[in-house]
């Protein structure tokens, strides 16, 4: 058979192949690759990059081929992994490597500048071998068959190809089946997979849609093999899923800005924590079954010019419904089937929006988006139950509105801090048009308001990722998350950033990764100046930080152990511990996780009683169980740069931690381990400062990430190799 990269159908070899989902990585096909970084300390001279870079020079181009040794058959191309933000304290320029005109997958060169410009860390995953010399002897469409029918999808649809980008990526249009009926977004791409001794000639497949009967949606990326149809790779993009267990504000001199937005924000127009305004951290930082009772007030905000450095706009003028450059809201309806709803809640879920059955958010007058919510009313809000009769999408609700227009503001708000931070459109940012400034366009994020769980659905650059926030059907209040609970909106928007920065797995170390950073954002945006004194006696920024309290009021999981909390036998502390084990804090007194907890090997300390949710209090080594590890380190590094920050400067130290961690994001290697993770972090901190590299390291090595903590293999599930170190010294790739 031909070698074909065209999508072109040659015909399908008809041998058998299988594929295990939700197994240890170690089952597939790991990729072989040479991994190095190298920190440059300030007094060792170095290159001034940014000049070159403004320039035009190809200086850092070969400065990289130079000191990473590459292969002679290998090429550097630039890729969408950042370029030059004014304000962000560090730049990463990143390179990828290509053979024969393909991408070398899981390959990545990246160069970090300091805020003066100059280089301060070399870092890659490459590989020297060649291809293998049988070359593709699949086409596209038999790669696209074979991943169709593994295991995790087990769909027999027939691909129709439609159009190809500039990307390299080919797009396919899927007929739905009984066994796939609502295939979505399906494209597919030729790449090198680096193996031992040769690069594997395969395709990298994302495919998106639903199978019949799961009450989940599909959303899984697969390397099949170009020579012999083996699945190499695959990847659940599914974040978070929550299976369905249950049947200054600108108020005048606002230049040409012309929306305004109700929602719960204080005067400055950011986001308030829920709908009762700041409530963390905990006020007295132990349970005591606490809870905010008064309702914050909305405000009508019209978000400043300049809040990003573009000025890019959100909408455009004389738009009328929640749909912009950067984001396209909605409530995303069922079809009905003889008066009652669907009995598949993923049945028709696109992520895209679907006339027939969603409902975006109008504007209440011209350029006015002025819909309240009330969340003591949260338990007659309108939610569409799987096989429940099935009642008209009431369109002219406040409720419903409402959440759908602080979902449009929370995601935009989000982009417009983080785009100035590093994650811009050469970063791999999801916008409609990218204004010429680099990566792919075509992908605004897809946000679903009040639905039956709360996930984020990852994607490459160029596909519209989405997240669907709602209901958490385990809250007897039936409090609806959606943008209301902030922090969770914040970590599952993280998700969708770190789909374009960062190249982790699903599970192990990648996936507590992938969960604890999500978490860390969710927790750094709630930290205000103001929480310096929140645990008197304990130290600065030492509160309780709880994550997910709001959306988690009268917790009750069927057929756990506990009763439903709130009752006199469970009293409810959701507003201290949130849905994690522990608040987040700095103080071991309040969250006692080190490193070792990520394994079961290590039991808690004696008198501490973790809160389980959804059972994962049993198992450390669960991505959400070992990413609260991660999530508490990172807080303990940031932690000790606040609070030695004098008080007029918090705000912009606080951003600027921000601009680090997406640089740090940009430098983790391919499926990351912890210990490799701790020092992206320490190589962006210390490029901008060496007395904030000192105090982020101690953070580190408080929570057993020191000098000597060595990581599990890189396929571990258990983690039960882990190897913790308190020692407060420079750990081996920053010495």
């Amino acid at each position: 058979m031909q070698s074909d990269r065209s999508g072109g159908f040659l015909g399908h070899p008809g041998m058998l192949v299988l594929a295990l989902t939700m197994v240890p990585a170690a089952t597939f096909a790991t990729p072989v690759l040479q991994r190095d970084a190298r920190f440059v300390p300030a007094d060792a001279g170095g290159v001034d990059g940014w000049t070159e870079l403004k320039r035009g020079s190809d200086l850092l181009h070969g400065l990289a081929i130079a000191a990473l040794d590459l292969p002679v058959h290998g090429q550097l191309r630039r890729s969408n992994a950042g370029t030059p933000v004014s304000e962000a304290a560090v730049q990463v320029i990143g390179y990828s490597q290509w053979v024969d005109d393909l991408p070398v997958f899981g390959t990545r060169i990246s160069v970090l500048l300091d805020s003066a410009g100059f280089v301060r860390v070399l870092s890659r995953d490459t590989t020297t071998v060649p291809p293998h010399p049988d070359g593709f002897l699949l086409d596209t469409g038999s790669a696209l068959s074979i991943a169709l029918q593994a295991p995790s999808i087990g769909a027999r649809p027939e691909p129709h190809r439609t159009t190809d980008d500039e990307a390299g990526w080919k797009h396919f249009r899927i007929e739905g089946t009984p066994d796939f009926p609502n295939p979505g977004t399906v494209r597919a791409r030729a790449v090198w997979y680096p193996l031992t001794g040769h690069l594997e000639p395969a395709f990298e497949i994302e495919l998106n849609g639903s199978t019949s009967g799961t009450q989940r949606p599909v959303a899984r990326t697969l390397l099949v093999s170009a020579r012999d149809g083996r699945i190499l790779r695959e990847v659940d993009r599914i974040h978070d899923l929550r299976t369905l267990d249950r049947s200054g504000l600108c108020i005048q001199d606002c230049g040409d800005q012309d929306f305004s937005y109700r929602v719960f924000a204080d005067r400055a127009g950011n986001p308030y924590v829920d709908p009762f305004g700041s409530t963390v951290p905990h006020p007295v930082a132990h349970a005591n079954g606490w809870r905010p009772l008064q309702v914050a007030p909305m405000s009508l905000v019209r978000p400043q010019q300049g809040a990003i450095s573009t000025r890019d706009p959100w909408l455009p003028a004389g738009a009328v419904e929640t749909v912009g450059n950067n984001v396209d809201a909605f409530f995303h309806g069922l079809p009905v089937v003889n008066g009652h709803w669907h009995q598949d809640a993923f049945v028709n879920w696109g992520p895209a929006f679907n006339a027939a059955h969603d409902h975006r958010a109008r504007i209440t007058s011209p350029g006015v988006f002025d819909h309240s919510y009330n969340p003591d009313d949260s338990d007659r809000d309108y939610f569409q139950f799987p096989a429940q009769p099935a009642l008209p999408v009431p369109v002219a609700s406040a409720q419903l509105n409402a959440k759908i227009v602080q979902v449009f503001y929370a995601a935009n708000w989000l982009h417009d801090l983080f785009y100035d931070l590093g994650f811009d459109e050469a970063a791999g940012n999801m916008q409609s048009d990218n204004y010429g400034r680099g990566g792919i366009g075509g992908d605004p994020l897809v946000v679903n308001a009040a639905f039956l769980g709360t996930f984020a659905m990852t994607t490459a650059d160029g596909s519209s990722p989405a997240l669907v926030m709602g209901l958490n059907t385990f809250s007897l209040s039936r409090r609806d998350t959606s943008a209301f609970d902030f922090p969770v909106f914040a970590h599952e928007w993280t998700h969708t950033m770190m789909g374009r920065l960062t190249r982790l797995g699903y599970q192990g170390q990648a996936g507590a990764l992938h969960e604890g950073t999500a978490d860390f954002v969710g927790l750094f945006l709630m930290v205000d100046r103001r929480h310096r004194h929140a645990a008197p006696g304990t130290g600065d920024f030492h509160g309780a930080y709880p994550l997910g309290a709001y959306g988690n009021l009268d917790y009750d999981l069927p057929g756990d152990a506990w009763p439903p909390a709130g009752t006199p036998e469970r009293p409810d502390n959701t507003y201290y511990h949130g849905i994690r084990r522990f608040p987040y804090s700095a103080s071991l007194a309040i969250n006692p996780l080190t490193f070792a907890h990520i394994s079961d090997r290590k039991p808690l300390p004696q008198g501490f009683e973790p809160f389980d949710w959804k059972l994962r209090s049993f198992t450390p080594h669960e991505i959400h169980s070992a990413g609260e590890v991660w999530a508490s380190a990172l807080w303990q590094c940031a932690r000790n740069i606040l609070a030695d920050t004098p008080e007029p400067d918090f705000a912009s130290r606080h951003r600027r931690f921000l601009a680090q961690l997406v640089a740090a994001l940009k430098l983790f290697p391919f499926d990351a381990t912890f210990t490799e993770a701790r020092d992206a972090v320490l190589m962006a901190v210390r490029a901008d400062d060496e007395a904030d590299y000192l105090r982020c390291r101690a953070g580190f090595a408080r929570r057993g990430l020191g000098a000597g903590a060595v990581s599990p293999p890189r396929d571990s599930i258990n983690l039960r190799e882990v190897v913790e170190s308190f020692e407060d010294a420079d750990p081996p790739a920053l010495r």
